[in-house]
């Protein structure tokens, strides 16, 4: 795995939490990286999941391949910013579909 397939990985992952699935998430990969295998998306995207920077939705789209969510690190935001991913995260652990609006 190397850190130009993270950062790419992270360059991809909406900016404002919204889910994006693995599978299009691997097509967006594809298209700059002909020939990324399964395996090489799945360490990178755990790599990012282990380093609390990308959060993982539930598989709730009927076993296609479940998504993943970006996790800001800015703790500067604001308490309602805040209180927001919070909520989101816990309502990413409760099993709910979580998306911007």
């Amino acid at each position: 795995m190397s850190d130009s397939l993270t950062n790419l990985i992270l360059s991809l992952t909406p900016e404002d939490g919204s889910t994006i699935g693995n599978g299009a998430m691997m097509a967006l990969l594809r298209e700059q990286v002909p020939g990324l295998t399964d395996g090489d998306y799945a360490a990178a995207r755990d790599a990012l999941v282990d380093e609390g920077l990308l959060g993982r939705g539930p598989d709730s789209d009927g076993g296609r391949g479940g998504s993943i969510f970006r996790i800001s690190g800015d703790d500067e935001g604001d308490a309602d910013e805040g209180d927001q991913r919070n909520w989101r995260i816990w309502a990413v652990g409760m099993g709910c579909r979580v998306q911007a609006v």
